[in-house]
């Protein structure tokens, strides 16, 4: 087998300067790529356990993909050649539809090292064998049955990898934090200490894991449209004083003008 360029996953000889050219094709967050044979392994750095540490795994870069997400230390995936890692973050489970040609089908994939600085999602050959599925590879097409010989999913192959296509399955993730400012949007602009409350409360399944420490407690349309009127000399009668210099003492909002302009209009 010829030289193997650093980066590269595709076990072809070929000039590394055309890896980018190559690649391109099937580069995609929303694609998993399936090798058909052992081409990684895992090293023991000597603070995981070896049940982390498969001949062959399967690879994920798409943090939100994960379930039953379990961080891992000091851990590195090498390429055949003993010369290239690439820093494995974490393992979890992902569900995942693959678009097939007889339809959807839902996967799921256990034990999914999370390796953010990879390029391409894999799945491994090996580990849907290790399964029980049965796998055969014919005519640029990898067909994945069950024990019973009943169909599961195809891959068709590009290069030397076999491309799975669809989608990962996003209600079943279990999201580590939401955005204040994106939950106050959706729900029409509620009073954030209103949805502080939900969220303390546990009113709405999922908005306890809103990210409540955002300071901004409203926006510009959020001042315009709860605005009322109040009298700037009631304000200086007041003596009201602001928090910092050059804050807003009075906020005036131009409405249908009740006199016609100097323009007739």
């Amino acid at each position: 087998m010829g030289p193997f360029c650093d980066f590269c996953f595709l076990q072809k000889e070929h000039d590394p300067s055309n890896v980018d050219k190559e690649t391109k094709k099937t580069s995609s967050s929303k694609l998993l790529l399936v090798e058909p044979s052992s081409f990684w392994s895992m090293k023991d750095w000597g603070s995981v356990p070896d049940r982390y540490h498969p001949t062959t795994s399967h690879f994920c870069y798409e943090r939100d993909w994960f379930k039953n997400f379990k961080e891992l230390t000091t851990t590195k995936a090498l390429l055949a050649d003993k010369k290239s890692t690439c820093e494995v973050k974490g393992i979890g489970d992902v569900d995942f539809i693959v678009k097939d040609i007889k339809g959807n089908v839902k996967i799921t994939l256990k034990d999914v090292f999370y390796t953010p600085n990879m390029r391409r999602n894999l799945i491994s050959g090996a580990r849907m064998d290790i399964a029980g599925l049965k796998i055969t590879w014919s005519n640029n097409v990898m067909r994945i049955c069950h024990s019973n010989n009943e169909y599961f999913f195809s891959a068709f192959r590009q290069d030397m990898l076999y491309i799975v296509s669809g989608y990962p399955l996003l209600d079943s993730i279990m999201y580590t934090s939401v955005d204040l400012n994106l939950i106050h949007k959706r729900l029409c602009h509620a009073n954030i200490p209103i949805i502080k409350d939900m969220c303390k409360n546990k009113s709405v399944k999922g908005l306890e894991k809103v990210n409540i420490k955002i300071d901004n407690e409203s926006g510009i349309a959020c001042n315009v449209g709860k605005a009322t009127r109040t009298s700037l000399k009631k304000n200086y009668v007041y003596k009201r004083v602001t928090k910092s210099v050059l804050d807003k003492v009075h906020m005036d909002l131009w409405e249908p003008a009740p006199v016609n302009s100097l323009g007739g209009k």
